[in-house]
């Protein structure tokens, strides 16, 4: 605590403020995939409580924040792999690279490597975009490829931030035309639980 210093942890405030709040975001948006491609309810509080004490151990050995991996997850869940032990490769296999250095990866023909990839990536991002998008309402659609596009030319939270706003807008404007008050009742409908005096009671009556 020594070389601690207070005046740099309040100029990253703002920072920390920021990443608190896109994580949460991200982790609710990446729960929201999963349930939809694996066509199963999952509990958000639950898996939002997982991913914050993941993300507070990798962050206490130098980790960076992380969301449940909708990727991964989905090919899992498709192979049948649904134990936590399958989970568990990915992590192991990292660890054993740590461990044995990058030269364990010229060990891996480059063309499997380059297949595994491309496949993965049209599957993803054409193949299962395209069959989604005919589904989606064309505003929906156009927020992918607003989404998509910022991600690619400038980063992935600044693409998080223009489909969040986007977002938000469509949702003002889709609830602009809810009514405040939903429905009318009259007194001899339903009463107060007020106590009355038999005087103020036959005026209402």
């Amino acid at each position: 605590f020594a070389l601690f210093d207070a005046g740099l942890l309040l100029t990253l405030v703002p920072f920390i403020l920021s990443v608190i709040l896109l994580s949460a975001i991200t982790v609710a948006f990446m729960v929201t995939g999963l349930e939809g491609l694996m066509n199963r309810t999952m509990d958000l509080d639950r898996e939002m409580a997982l991913a914050g004490a993941a993300n507070l151990a990798a962050g206490g050995v130098g980790g960076i924040v992380g969301a449940p991996a909708l990727g991964p997850t989905t090919i899992l869940a498709q192979l049948g792999a649904c134990s936590r032990l399958a989970a568990a490769v990915t992590p192991a296999l990292a660890i054993g690279l740590i461990v044995s250095g990058p030269a364990a990866l010229g060990l891996v023909p480059k063309p499997v490597l380059a297949a595994l990839l491309l496949a993965f990536g049209i599957e993803q991002m054409v193949l299962r975009t395209w069959r989604e998008a005919r589904r989606l309402p064309r505003h929906e659609v156009a927020i992918l490829l607003i989404v998509g596009a910022t991600m690619a030319s400038i980063g992935i939270v600044e693409g998080l931030g223009v489909g969040l706003g986007i977002a938000l807008l469509i949702f003002v404007w889709s609830y602009r035309k809810v009514p405040v008050i939903r429905s009318v009742l009259r007194g001899d409908e339903m009463r107060s639980s007020v106590l009355r005096p038999r005087a103020s009671l036959e005026l209402l009556r």
